[in-house]
């Protein structure tokens, strides 16, 4: 018997097995069902774990249009899509739409977190430290 292996980590999920379970989900949920949402997001998340961001930033695409046409309005919710839409970007080196996602995700924040809040002050960090990386032809204000 060989010696057990263990990862520091945990397998990512493949993407297909969330592919599967989202047009599992399209087929038995009306499609404005929040809980589609968690799996978009899933999906988006697994890409991104695997350096796929042009495919990440699509399931997100798709989480902000539900958002924006279906739902209720969840500040709270598109300031977290936001967040990680600007991420992508930083990773995909687009500094400006970095820089105004996270303008979008801070503004979310301060709308349904309060300016005190940890991730209202996460963000606004965030939105810090992408100025100074981009310079200041990055300085945007809110």
């Amino acid at each position: 018997m060989s010696p057990s292996h263990t990862h520091p980590h945990p397998p990512t999920p493949s993407p297909s097995y969330f592919d599967i379970a989202l047009d599992i989900w399209q087929k038995s949920l009306p499609s404005n069902h929040p809980d589609l949402i968690t799996v978009f997001k899933n999906i988006s998340e697994t890409y991104y774990i695997m350096d796929d961001y042009v495919t990440a930033l699509s399931y997100l695409q798709e989480i902000l249009k539900k958002c924006q046409t279906s739902l209720p309005s969840n500040q709270a919710l598109l300031s977290t899509i936001y967040g990680n839409m600007a991420a992508i970007f930083d990773k995909l080196h687009q500094n400006e739409e970095a820089i105004k996602y996270t303008e979008q995700s801070v503004e979310c924040a301060r709308h349904s977190l309060g300016v005190d809040h940890t991730e209202t002050k996460q963000s606004e960090n965030y939105l810090d430290q992408l100025r100074e990386k981009y310079g200041e032809n990055a300085d945007f204000k809110l």
